[in-house]
């Protein structure tokens, strides 16, 4: 379990970073949109969109995501299982120990990659559908 904090603390701090950094660039990015609305004559406020720019697909992707890491797993399990003929789980040290740490990480991650992108894409299929629908649907 210890294994964990280094990576989580990193994490921790590099998003505690990156939202800060975030912040003072959105607040640059809004003062200058009230310099150039002070500057226009005529402009209709109803028009612009300050909005933070959140998207109403997000949880889509985080769950698409997560299935396809779901999935990359799961696939990653079965080769290795079927490719070593049940020794994956029931094998000996000695005949696991080169195929456990070498091979093993390189297959899940190439698999939970794989199916990850694969569930990302399946996210901007999705996304694009639905927008073109709520397209069709405002001109209409």
């Amino acid at each position: 379990m210890d294994w964990i904090v280094v990576p989580f603390v990193t994490l921790v701090i590099f998003t505690a970073l990156y939202k800060i950094i975030e912040l003072f660039a959105r607040r640059r990015e809004r003062v200058m949109i009230i310099e150039k609305i002070t500057e226009m004559s005529k402009v209709k406020l109803s028009s612009l969109d300050l909005s933070m720019g959140k998207s109403r697909f997000t949880s889509l992707r985080g769950g698409c995501l997560m299935m396809g890491v779901g999935l990359g797993l799961f696939f990653a399990f079965w080769v290795l299982e079927e490719a070593t003929a049940g020794k994956y789980i029931f094998g000996t040290y000695e005949e696991m120990r080169y195929f456990r740490y070498e091979i093993v990480g390189i297959v899940y991650f190439a698999f939970t990659s794989l199916f990850g992108g694969l569930g990302l894409v399946i996210s901007y299929i999705i996304e694009s559908i639905m927008n073109k629908k709520s397209e069709e649907k405002s001109t209409n």
